[in-house]
């Protein structure tokens, strides 16, 4: 959601809320692109989790990540 896909633009967060409006109360989830700063973004917006891999998996810091989570205090 907050990464470009395919040649077309990154949806981002407000999508997230629109989405949220209309599918509730099944639950939602962000994927793509999903960083530190993108997963409070995208849990503000109405996500109920997001899929985060390359945050947490890749070669920087995943504290952050698990920060903005709730995970790591």
């Amino acid at each position: 959601v907050l990464a470009p896909r395919k040649g077309r633009p990154a949806l981002g967060a407000r999508i997230l809320a629109e989405a949220r409006a209309r599918a509730h109360p099944a639950a939602l989830f962000a994927l793509g692109g999903v960083d530190a700063r993108g997963a409070a973004e995208c849990l503000a917006a109405g996500a109920d989790g997001v899929a985060a891999v390359g945050a947490a998996l890749g070669p920087g810091d995943p504290a952050p990540l698990l920060a903005a989570l709730g995970i790591l205090r």
